[in-house]
């Protein structure tokens, strides 16, 4: 009998200590997963920035799980972050000009497109270059397109 409850402690004991090691564990990846994104982005001299137009909402939700390769959603950007981008961009004197990369995939609203080529004719008062390519432009991204000098 005696053996018998020597044996249970054991792995009651192991049990614990491997359930500590993991929640450890857990703790610092979250930690490190959270301290990798809220990075400031390092802008180098004559720089372009790139503007993806593809599914844009007014507020997209950050997703803990797409910065680690596994969830399934499309990626969307938000409307706000858009804004706040190109208003940087025009502020700072290493970005040189945007690059829009249209597609006939683009996916937002009406509003939302008027805000971004609104923020984009804000843009060019700074007097940087905007250029857009696509192979196939949707109404909307074209119309966002139009801003471009080229």
């Amino acid at each position: 009998m005696k053996e018998f409850f020597k044996q249970v402690l054991a792995t009651v004991v192991g049990i614990v200590v491997v359930c500590i090691l993991l929640t450890v564990l857990g703790f610092v990846s979250l930690a490190g997963v959270i301290a990798s994104s809220s990075s400031e982005t390092k802008v180098k001299d004559n720089s372009i920035m790139v503007l993806k137009l593809g599914t844009v909402v007014e507020r997209a939700v950050d997703n803990p799980l797409a910065a680690l390769g596994i969830s399934d959603e499309m990626e969307e950007t938000g409307l706000d972050d858009i804004l706040a981008s190109i208003k940087k961009a025009a502020e700072n004197d290493d970005i040189k000009g945007i690059y829009i990369e249209g597609s006939a995939s683009t996916s937002m609203a009406p509003a939302t497109a008027e805000a971004i080529r609104h923020e984009l004719l804000n843009f060019k008062q700074s007097k940087k270059f905007i250029i857009s390519y696509a192979d196939t432009y949707s109404r909307l991204s074209y119309y966002i397109a139009s801003v471009a000098d080229k």
